[in-house]
């Protein structure tokens, strides 16, 4: 545990977040991405019926353990995100730590439910977020209703030329399998009405979410998944996909997917598309999507 802590505090040191923007009225869209290139590829939606690591972004009652996860965005422009996650057993329950971070040289965009059309400009000035992120999720006292409760802490901080900002936010989720699904509700932003330094305050952020893979059909394993969020704007953001996976020889797995999601403003595309290469513990994930013609990048490095 001592190595994943200090190898996240590492990268928050020394990854380049030279310049982020806000977006008027949305807060740390950083924090609204989706977590990793299999997410990215299933329209935003969590793939809940596997282990991963990157799941401390998003739904905490699912964190995974064992390995570490490693993503990079790149956006036609110069754009990039790039995040780490990695979870491991302890004190009864399961421990995850992670750090996002964010460059770009581009005007505000309309960033938080996908609209990222503004990210390859290339002008305007510097800006940049980080924040690193520690969860625990253990099951529920005397195993009530089988479920999992987790949270997160999240410390964010911003740049904007000369002004500085630091705060903190929290997330709560539960979950539990039922049938051929996992389902996960969580509430993100928690905590007091903590305001980064463009002045826009953390929206609170209600999802509820489910997955499931493995499901043979002949030669071939399926995978869905979905999710529905409702923020305290009224805003709702939905997404989810469809993913088949084919294993010639034990050991070599290959996923494609395709998924959908909302696109609530700006002129991105809602189509997304995706795939994994999964040779022994080594896992590498791919999704693509087109925002007003410029393409997004997102690939995942694991290790499990």
């Amino acid at each position: 545990m001592r190595r994943l802590l200090a190898a996240s505090l590492l990268l928050l040191g020394t990854l380049p977040v030279a310049v982020l923007a806000q977006t008027p009225g949305r807060a740390a869209p950083l924090l609204e991405l989706a977590a990793g290139a299999r997410a990215a590829g299933l329209g935003g939606a969590s793939q809940l019926g596997v282990q991963d690591p990157d799941h401390l972004f998003a739904h905490p009652a699912f964190l995974g353990s064992g390995g570490f996860r490693l993503t990079a965005r790149a956006i036609d422009g110069g754009a990039t995100i790039a995040s780490v996650a990695a979870g491991t057993s302890a004190f009864g329950g399961r421990i995850g730590v992670g750090v996002r971070a964010a460059e770009w040289t581009g005007p505000e965009p309309a960033f938080s439910t996908g609209g990222l059309d503004d990210l390859a400009d290339g002008t305007g000035t510097g800006r940049s977020t980080v924040a690193a992120t520690v969860g625990y999720v253990r099951d529920m006292p005397f195993d009530l209703l089988d479920l999992e409760i987790g949270a997160t802490a999240t410390v964010l901080a911003e740049r904007a030329d000369a002004e500085r900002d630091r705060v903190a936010s929290f997330d709560i989720g539960v979950g539990r399998e039922i049938g051929p699904l996992d389902v996960a509700l969580s509430a993100r932003n928690l905590g007091a009405d903590v305001e980064v330094g463009s002045g826009v305050p953390l929206p609170l952020r209600w999802e509820l979410a489910a997955g499931g893979y493995g499901h043979q059909l002949g030669p071939l394993d399926l995978g869905v998944a979905g999710r529905i969020a409702l923020r305290d704007d009224d805003e709702v953001v939905t997404g989810g996909g469809l993913e088949i996976g084919y294993y010639p020889v034990v050991g070599r797995t290959f996923i494609v997917r395709v998924g959908g999601q909302s696109v609530p403003e700006g002129d991105a595309s809602p189509l997304t598309l995706g795939g994994t290469f999964i040779a022994d513990d080594l896992t590498v994930d791919y999704a693509w999507r087109d925002v007003d013609g410029s393409a997004v990048h997102v690939i995942s490095f694991g290790w499990r």
